[in-house]
């Protein structure tokens, strides 16, 4: 596949980004009252609307958007919420992502890929346990070609175990040409996820100095060429960390309108998972720029209240209590299974992905269990949240809302920052 950006241009304007940060502070509370109402009435908000409720800072003024995005969830989507369960095919990359453990110069990873009888026996596990949704995450390497993913793909609807099947999956891949989004589309895949990172050029520059990764306009453009090739239903999120949260979360604004405006449809879901500790990458350690639970909160309320009827998918690298809070403000989607149920069920296969257990990684690897572990029962508590309220018979056969039928997700358990960020 060439990679050829000729004749593309950036539709993210970083100048007037800036510029509404600016020009909106310290806005009235009356002017924030009356954009939390539009969107109340299901209207998108435009940048400027955004940036007023980004610089409403003022408590009382937060919590008002706090208890609009918990209103506008209601209205919408109910207490209805779609679980998916997200599966690693591989953890091959020959980019050099600088907050990524899955980055080719990192020697300290173990690298494996599933074989078909190993994704077999993941896929068996997995729909024992009940999942009709998954999300398949390739690292982005030749070896992970678009026939290689629709392969697979085909492979993962193969499986009928009892009464149980997957019945979508959905890809969090690299970005591919025209050619191979058609291939990979005519294996009737749900969503495709391409996650730009960062939408502030520089910073993109700095953190991907060298691989196919490294270019920023091909990457911006991924999903046009996916829409081109007849894929309608797409996925968009930034790694939350790297540049500053009201900048990026301005900027997946902005991406939604370029979609809506480009293919009359905007995304079907945005992510926005935060940095994490990563093996061997000790930048992971300090953010550049960190986003603290509160503002974290903040950022999920103004992206319900901006695109109602947007999916918003949280993962379960966040604590239990801020999972189980920031639900409420208008998240949709969240995963159930992750790492947790593919090692409990297929073992060796899939835990080989994980560095080997010397005294240096031990720790961290405590860490990853840890983390998984509060995975586990974030998405128990949540369940059970739903089902007392929704009346339903297992997690599973929750109806999907009407805006938001389908899963889709990263698996962000596994503390390497690389669902989302492996392609």
């Amino acid at each position: 596949m060439k990679i050829d950006t000729t004749g593309l241009s950036s539709f993210i304007p970083e100048s007037e980004i800036f510029q509404w940060l600016e020009k909106t502070k310290n806005p009235e509370p009356e002017r924030v009252r009356e954009v939390i109402q539009k969107s109340l009435n299901k209207n998108r908000l435009d940048p400027e609307e955004m940036a007023i409720l980004i610089n409403a800072e003022d408590p009382a003024l937060v919590e008002e958007i706090f208890e609009g995005a918990r209103e506008l969830k209601q209205r919408i989507y109910g207490n209805r919420i779609v679980l998916f369960a997200p599966l690693y095919i591989g953890n091959e990359c020959i980019n050099n992502c600088q907050y990524c453990g899955f980055r080719c110069t990192n020697k300290e990873v173990s690298r494996k890929t599933l074989t078909m009888p190993e994704l077999d026996r993941e896929i068996e596990a997995l729909v024992k346990r009940g999942h009709k949704r998954l999300i398949l995450v390739y690292g982005e390497h030749p070896q992970y070609a678009a026939q290689f993913i629709h392969d697979t793909v085909m492979e993962v609807y193969k499986q009928k175990h009892g009464n149980g099947e997957i019945r979508r999956v959905n890809i969090n891949a690299a970005p591919l040409d025209i050619e191979g989004f058609k291939l990979v589309k005519s294996a009737g895949i749900g969503t495709y996820q391409i996650f730009q990172e960062t939408y502030h050029q520089e910073t993109y520059k700095q953190m991907h100095p060298s691989g196919p990764k490294s270019s920023f306009l091909w990457r911006l453009h991924g999903l046009d060429r996916a829409q081109q090739a007849g894929i309608d239903d797409v996925g968009i999120g930034a790694l939350m960390g790297l540049f500053d949260w009201r900048f990026e979360t301005m900027a997946l604004l902005y991406h939604t309108i370029h979609l809506e405006e480009k293919f009359n449809v905007g995304p079907h879901t945005i992510s926005f998972p935060r940095i994490e500790p990563a093996i061997g990458t000790a930048m992971c350690d300090r953010p550049p720029h960190e986003v603290s639970d509160y503002d974290f909160k903040r950022l999920v309320a103004i992206l319900r209240l901006a695109v109602p009827y947007t999916g918003l998918i949280l993962t379960c690298r966040e604590s239990v209590e801020l999972r189980n809070e920031i639900i409420q403000f208008g998240v949709s989607q969240i995963d159930a299974g992750s790492l947790n149920c593919a090692t409990k069920s297929s073992s060796s296969a899939f835990r080989r992905l994980m560095p080997d257990q010397t005294s240096e990684s031990a720790p961290i690897r405590r860490k990853m269990r840890n983390r998984i572990r509060r995975a586990s029962l974030s998405s128990t508590m949540a369940v059970r949240s739903i089902r007392s309220s929704a009346s339903c018979a297992k997690p599973t056969s929750f109806p999907a809302s009407a805006p938001d039928a389908t899963g889709s997700a990263a698996p962000a358990s596994i503390s390497w920052n690389s669902p989302f960020p492996v392609s």
